[in-house]
């Protein structure tokens, strides 16, 4: 009688301590079977997201601890918080869409590596920048201002606002449009209708770049508006 309650007793034994050992084993049956495939998602969700980048973009997932109660998740998928740009520092929204509800934030860096344009010498305030005052140079653009030019074509013709250094990037709210019409300037104004075009002067009363629109006073004293299409030189149409 005695060997049998011993026995009973060691099973007993056995046994809890078998139960205790899965259960503390559980936490890492979900970390070892859930991070790869969520890092994965996360992966093909990005890589989406930066199809249209103007670079190569690589990503830099951070550690990240899974929860036990995701254990019995078999299916997983990953978003964008509204608003967010796939662009440096992030978090993914990753949630189980198949076996428990439940949702959480895993940090990520986006990195985008690509061209930008520097100035080959320092500009001046005013300048009006040549292609001889840019260069293209090799990077990382996640470290840089979101309006940094891309392509030099974007700067050449425009004018500097202020001081630019030797080597540092270019950034569009640098530059303006050159002014092609000063306030107080006697212009042409070519008045568009259907089928017919008739010129006239006038003074303009604002100063304006290509494209804006601006106010002229014709010679006949009437005040129009119309687009600046070039130096002097401001179009309407009827």
């Amino acid at each position: 009688m005695p060997a049998l309650l011993i026995f009973v007793s060691t099973h007993r034994t056995l046994r809890s301590l078998l139960i205790s050992a899965l259960c503390a084993m559980l936490p890492m049956l979900a970390q070892g079977q859930g991070i790869p495939a969520i890092k994965a998602v996360i992966e093909k969700t990005l890589q989406g997201q930066t199809v249209n980048v103007p670079g190569q973009a690589s990503f830099e997932i951070g550690e990240f601890v899974l929860n036990p109660r995701y254990q019995t998740c078999t299916d997983w998928a990953a978003t964008l918080p509204a608003g967010t740009r796939a662009w440096g520092k992030i978090s993914v929204n990753v949630r189980c869409t198949q076996g428990v509800t439940g949702n959480f934030y895993v940090p990520v860096r986006v990195r985008i590596d690509g061209r930008y344009v520097v100035a080959t010498h320092a500009l001046s305030p005013g300048q009006t920048i040549g292609e001889a005052d840019l260069r293209i140079v090799e990077g990382e653009l996640t470290t840089q201002a979101p309006d940094l030019v891309l392509d030099p074509q974007q700067a050449v013709g425009r004018v500097t606002r202020g001081f630019i250094i030797t080597e540092h990037p270019v950034r569009l709210s640098q530059l303006r449009l050159e002014t092609l019409v000063q306030a107080g300037q006697d212009v042409k104004v070519m008045v568009e209708g259907q089928g017919f075009s008739v010129g006239n002067m006038g003074t303009a009363i604002d100063s304006g770049a290509k494209g804006d629109t601006i106010r002229v006073r014709l010679q006949n004293g009437q005040i129009i508006s119309g687009v600046v299409r070039d130096k002097g030189l401001i179009e309407t149409r009827l």
